[in-house]
């Protein structure tokens, strides 16, 4: 990811999409509680306050850029590890 936000590399744009995607769609808080984390967890992975994580799970705001892309990776590195455990 270039210093202004802009996107280049396609494997973290995949993320982005992701992020993004689980957020407009309504379904952050389902994917987290099959996951079985905290709001505060996905939070800190992504390195916001758990009020922003709130609010991406009640649909009044949504990652961008680097944060997309954070909650993207998050999101798969858990469904990875909840695959292999």
């Amino acid at each position: 990811m270039k210093r202004n936000g802009s996107i280049q590399d396609p494997g973290d744009l995949a993320l982005a999409i992701l992020g993004r995607r689980t957020v407009a769609e309504g379904n952050l808080r389902t994917i987290r509680e099959e996951l079985r984390v905290t709001q505060a967890e996905i939070a800190a992975a992504c390195g916001v306050a758990q009020s922003t994580e709130a609010g991406w799970e009640l649909g009044r705001s949504a990652p961008s850029g680097r944060r997309a892309v954070r909650l993207g990776r998050v999101l798969t590195d858990l469904r990875e590890m909840r695959a292999d455990g």
